[in-house]
């Protein structure tokens, strides 16, 4: 059976920490570090942590972070193991943050879902959740890249008058520093 309870600071940070780091390999987390950017939070606002927990284990959390600038708009993150998934985990973490943020009388609720994170995407238009923006990550390896392979855009960019230099190079040129107002 799934419990959902308040997240306690003295023993979840590292099943909380664990379960990011499942969900989230490319942002590999800490207890420490977790631990520490909550201590940094400013309060207000108001924020917190749910946690769904099974067989003593965290199988699911739910966060919410109120807006500085209204009060009543909080964004929402609702996390779950694969494992845990499609058993209605989510679902009770979403009612509980609701039961929890009801008191604060809540106007706007937002959230973020990366599209390769099926799941989500699924889940938050279910909850009435309506897609507002769209963001894309690129990543590069730079030990790893290639730059042959645009080898022809650079030349076709240079034939066009664009110059292309390195941060290093725009550093270290008095011409490529700008002062304010300029």
């Amino acid at each position: 059976m799934t419990t959902i309870r308040p997240f306690d600071k003295e023993k979840d940070y590292p099943g909380v920490v664990a379960l990011w780091n499942v969900l989230n390999p490319e942002y590999p987390s800490t207890e420490e570090a977790s631990r520490r950017e909550d201590e940094a939070r400013p309060s207000p606002p108001l924020w917190g942590n749910i946690v769904a927990e099974k067989d003593g284990e965290i199988v699911g959390v739910a966060n919410f972070y109120q807006y500085r600038h209204d009060p009543h708009k909080f964004s929402v993150y609702v996390d779950v193991h694969p494992a845990h998934q499609r058993q209605g985990t989510g679902t009770m973490l979403y009612r509980a943050l609701r039961e929890t943020l009801a008191p604060h009388q809540p106007t706007a609720l937002s959230s973020i879902a990366r599209e390769h994170v099926v799941t989500r995407m699924h889940f938050l238009p279910k909850l009435g959740f309506v897609e507002t923006m769209r963001e894309w990550e690129s990543r590069l390896n730079p030990a790893t890249f290639d730059p042959g392979v645009l080898r022809s855009a650079v030349q076709r960019a240079e034939s066009a008058g664009v110059e292309i230099r390195t941060f290093a190079e725009l550093s270290s040129d008095p011409e490529g520093e700008r002062t304010e107002g300029e």
